[in-house]
């Protein structure tokens, strides 16, 4: 990440703006600088960028909700994810080595959910914005397929937990698995 630094360009509006002024036009410079306002220390400017997270999460009602939906997903796909391998050790009596494979069906899940979700949420959102008045995709219009994610997360967790539980043949929790990653990635990507 820090060897791309050089390599990278700036995209910040303000920082863009603000380099623009001083290069390209530096009798413009003073004219937009307020005179009234102190420069901010780089302490001041860490407890901003610290804060600022916050702030946006506390505006709204809905924000916090998906921040919640968001963080307990994650906390189910990581437990999905550092135990997979385990479990088929555990109750199948798979080698290290091949229980390996169990993720290949969580491979196939993440796989087919960006393929699916991503000709979904285009055409519903061309198809949404066509009807409206604007004829412009709204960030809204890309939120539905997070209905079928939230319907298929737990019954997919399920699926995985019982099959594992009745110790049906191996191929079943994997199918789980692979319907855990789809209905995770299909709540991610619309949030």
């Amino acid at each position: 990440m820090i060897a791309l630094v050089p390599i990278l360009k700036e995209t910040f509006p303000p920082i863009l703006l603000a380099h623009q002024r001083k290069h390209h036009q530096p009798h413009l410079s003073s004219a937009f600088a307020n005179p009234s306002q102190p420069k901010k220390g780089a302490s001041q400017v860490f407890l901003t960028a610290c804060t600022r997270p916050l702030r946006y999460i506390s505006r709204t009602r809905l924000i916090p909700l998906f921040t919640l939906y968001i963080s307990i997903t994650n906390s189910y796909l990581l437990i999905l994810l550092a135990t997979l391998g385990t479990t088929f050790e555990t109750v199948y009596d798979f080698s290290p080595g091949v229980s390996g494979l169990a993720y290949l069906g969580m491979m196939v899940g993440f796989l087919i959910s960006k393929l699916s979700l991503g000709l979904f949420s285009d055409s519903y959102a061309t198809r949404k914005a066509r009807r409206g008045t604007d004829s412009v995709a709204k960030a809204e219009d890309r939120l539905p397929p997070l209905i079928l994610g939230a319907l298929l997360l737990p019954a997919s967790l399920l699926l995985y937990g019982w099959t594992l539980q009745h110790r049906t043949m191996w191929l079943a929790p994997v199918v789980g698995s692979g319907l855990v990653a789809f209905a995770a990635m299909y709540s991610y990507i619309p949030v």
